[in-house]
C-alpha cells in the first residue's frame, strides 16, 4: 500500500512538473524569437513581414512573394496587428478622417485603395531596389569606370530576397553574410519556399535571378576573431574569395539596417574593411544614424506597441556625426546621395500616405540612407 501511495505521489509530481514546464514554455514562447537568438536577429523577420504586407497592396511599391514565408507567422501577426491598430496603443483622431496608430505603421486609410499607409521599411526597400539596379546598369560603364559592377555583397542580409525577385543583369554574383542563427533560419526558409540556390537546381518555384548565390555566417561585431593569423586577412573575406568574389573587380556593398547594431569600433572597422577590398567603381549602400538621434531613437522605440520593435530601443550602439559626409570620407567613401526619412518618402512615394507619427518624431530625420562611391 505504501509503495502504491509513493507511486501515486511520484506520478503526481511528474504530472505537476509537466504542467509547470508547459506553462513556462507557453509564457516563454509568447516573448520568444522562434529559432533566432534575440531582437536584432528577429528584426530580420519583422522587416520581411512589413515587405510581405506591402506586397499585398493593390499599388504595392514592389512584389516580394517569398517574404511572408521567410517572416513566419509570429512576425506577420505582429506586423498586421501594428498596422491594423489591433494593439493596446492609443488611437488618435486626425483632421483628414484617418486614424493614426503608434508604430512603424501606420495610419489605416479608409478612403484609399490601400489597406495601410506605406511603412518606412517598404520605402527603404524600394529605394535600395532602385539604387541596386542603377549601380549594376551597363550605363555606368565609362572611361573612368571601364568595368560594370557584377558582384553584390549583402552584409547583415537577414531575409533579403532580391536575388530571386529583382530583374538583375546577366552575370551578377550574389553573396550574403549574417549571424549564424539568421543564416540557418533563412536557409530553412529558402528550402521550404522552393527557392533555387544553385545554378544546377531545376524546377524551382522561385528561380534565382542572379548568376550565383552564396551565403555565409560571420559575427561582424567580433572582427578580431575573424582574422586568419597565417594569411593576415579576414575569414569572411577569404570565404568570399573562395566562393568566387574578387577584390580585383568593383563590388556593390549593401549594409541595409546593419551598422547601427554594431559597436562603434566594429562599424568603423567594417567601413574600412570594405574600402580596403574595393576596386574603383565600387558602391556602398547603407543606412546610418546620426549621433543626435541616440536619445530620440530610444525614446521612439520605447513608445511602439510591437514588443519586438520595442526591444530594439537599446540595441542601436553605432552612430555617426551630423556631418556624415566628412566622416565617411575618412574611410575612403565619397557620398553621392544622402536621404533622411522625410526625403526618402518624397523621393520614393510622395503620393502615398506615410507614418505621420514617426515623421513628426525627432528620430525620423536623424537616420540617413547613403549611396557612396570608393574614393
Amino acid at each position: 500500500m505504501i509503495r502504491t501511495a509513493d507511486a501515486v505521489l511520484a506520478a503526481a509530481a511528474v504530472c505537476g512538473s509537466v504542467v509547470l514546464w508547459r506553462y513556462f514554455r507557453r509564457e516563454e514562447s509568447e516573448d520568444s524569437y522562434e529559432d533566432l537568438t534575440g531582437p536584432v536577429s528577429f528584426s530580420s523577420r519583422m522587416v520581411a513581414a512589413y515587405r510581405a504586407v506591402e506586397s499585398r497592396e493593390k499599388d504595392a511599391l514592389f512584389q516580394d512573394p517569398m517574404a511572408e514565408g521567410l517572416a513566419g507567422e509570429q512576425a506577420i501577426q505582429q506586423a498586421e496587428n501594428e498596422l491594423a491598430g489591433k494593439t493596446d496603443s492609443a488611437t488618435h483622431s486626425h483632421t483628414d478622417g484617418l486614424q493614426m496608430q503608434s508604430g512603424p505603421g501606420v495610419r489605416k486609410q479608409s478612403d484609399s485603395k490601400r489597406q495601410y499607409c506605406v511603412t518606412r521599411f517598404a520605402l527603404r526597400t524600394k529605394l535600395i531596389d532602385d539604387q541596386i539596379l542603377a549601380a549594376l546598369s551597363d550605363s555606368k560603364v565609362s572611361e573612368s569606370q571601364p568595368e560594370a559592377v557584377r558582384q553584390v555583397v549583402v552584409l547583415g542580409a537577414g531575409m533579403d530576397t532580391r536575388a530571386w525577385r529583382m530583374d538583375l543583369p546577366e552575370g551578377v554574383k550574389w553573396f550574403e553574410i549574417d549571424m549564424k542563427d539568421v543564416v540557418a533560419a533563412k536557409n530553412i526558409g529558402l528550402q521550404r519556399a522552393g527557392a533555387q540556390t544553385a545554378p544546377d537546381q531545376q524546377d524551382c518555384q522561385f528561380p534565382l535571378k542572379a548568376a550565383s548565390f552564396r551565403n555565409f555566417s560571420a559575427d561582424l561585431n567580433r572582427r578580431q576573431s575573424h582574422w586568419h593569423l597565417q594569411t593576415g586577412s579576414l575569414y569572411w573575406i577569404e570565404m568570399l574569395i573562395a566562393a568566387g568574389w574578387s577584390n580585383k573587380a568593383p563590388t556593390l556593398w549593401l549594409a541595409e539596417g546593419l551598422l547601427m547594431y554594431l559597436t562603434q569600433k566594429s562599424s568603423e572597422h567594417l567601413l574600412q574593411d570594405m574600402a580596403d577590398h574595393s576596386r574603383k567603381g565600387s558602391v556602398l549602400l547603407t543606412q546610418l544614424f546620426r549621433e543626435s538621434a541616440r536619445e530620440a531613437n530610444q525614446e521612439y522605440y520605447g513608445t511602439v506597441s510591437n514588443k519586438h520593435l520595442k526591444a530594439l530601443k537599446t540595441t542601436f550602439t553605432s552612430f555617426v556625426p551630423d556631418n556624415y559626409q566628412q566622416y565617411l570620407e575618412e574611410y575612403h567613401w565619397k557620398v553621392n546621395t544622402g536621404l533622411s526619412n522625410a526625403d526618402l518618402h518624397q523621393a520614393v512615394a510622395p503620393h502615398l500616405e506615410g507614418d505621420q507619427q514617426y515623421a513628426s518624431h525627432g528620430a525620423s530625420n536623424n537616420g540617413v540612407y547613403v549611396e557612396a562611391f570608393i574614393m
